[in-house]
């Protein structure tokens, strides 16, 4: 045989083996990738954490095309202003609760036995310490710290909130201010005003300097800055007046003048608190009832 056929044939062995290597080449491919592919996504677990990936990033971008936000802006208009303000919805007004409103005041002559005849000349009995009041000391400092770990726990607009909201419950503060000379001196008032309107009211209808104090135990209402619901007042209290200068009248003769029954104090109490008339129904006990319905009898 010739060089010449032995190389011819030779060729044509190769171009027929051709396609059954390229055959055996893909076939292993696909054999080697596809157990290769499940073998890594069971044994790695970055695998699983790339497909959760890539879902994510495809909702993306389905809700990117849904939605345009590439030209959106906020207004010029509400540039530094706060435009949400939780506070703004609250329907507790402070200007309101603490402007001044219609005194409607009465000047009546007290009844009854049970009258701290002279506020600035108590006796030795009513500086002494009892277990009640001991008692009462115990119960007002354990109150008084749970207050304050609590308030530390709130933010000033908060607490503020919350007072607001509790102070609106009582919109009108009924005040009687007890004279050493039996006189009462009644006045309405909103929770927010201060003591010092107090002392301007009684100011008016005094002869001479006087103080204001409450009792028991006896305690001067020096801070005039204190509002009467922080002083504990509402929804109605009974405040002393007295003076260091116990001759004569404490009261101007003016106002001794404008002296009302005891009906007349009892009537604007009730119509201030819309008592029912339950609590009217009879002239011989409704001072008592109505001392009852209020907490603010004389202390016995």
């Amino acid at each position: 045989m010739s060089v010449e056929s032995v190389y011819r044939s030779m060729s044509d062995a190769s171009m027929t083996s051709v396609p059954e290597i390229e055959m055996s080449q893909q076939d292993e491919r696909t054999i080697t990738e596809e157990p290769a592919s499940s073998k890594v996504s069971d044994s790695d677990p970055s695998t699983s954490q790339r497909v959760k990936v890539l879902k994510v990033n495809r909702r993306n971008e389905e809700f990117s095309n849904q939605y345009d936000f590439s030209n959106f802006k906020f207004p010029d208009e509400s540039k530094g202003q706060v435009l949400y303000d939780d506070t703004a919805s609250c329907s507790y007004n402070e200007s309101e609760l603490s402007q001044s409103c219609p005194r409607q005041e009465v000047l009546y002559m007290e009844q009854g036995k049970h009258v701290q005849s002279n506020g600035g000349n108590e006796d030795d009995d009513f500086f002494e310490v009892t277990i009640d009041d001991v008692r009462k000391m115990m119960a007002d400092l354990k109150h008084g710290r749970e207050e304050h770990d609590s308030k530390e726990l709130l933010t000033e607009e908060l607490r503020k909130t919350r007072k607001l909201e509790r102070a609106s419950k009582y919109p009108k503060v009924m005040i009687r201010l007890v004279f050493p000379s039996r006189h009462i001196l009644q006045a309405v008032f909103n929770p927010l005003e201060t003591i010092k309107e107090l002392y301007a009211l009684v100011q008016e209808y005094v002869a001479k300097p006087f103080y204001l104090f409450t009792t028991p135990p006896k305690t001067m209402l020096k801070d005039q800055s204190v509002t009467l619901f922080d002083a504990g007042f509402a929804p109605a209290a009974r405040v002393y007046v007295s003076s260091d200068d116990l001759t004569g009248e404490l009261l101007k003769e003016s106002s001794l003048r404008l002296v009302q029954d005891s009906a007349a104090a009892n009537l604007c109490l009730a119509s201030v608190f819309k008592i029912p008339k339950q609590a009217m129904m009879s002239s011989k006990c409704k001072e008592e009832k109505l001392k009852k319905f209020l907490k603010i009898g004389p202390k016995r």
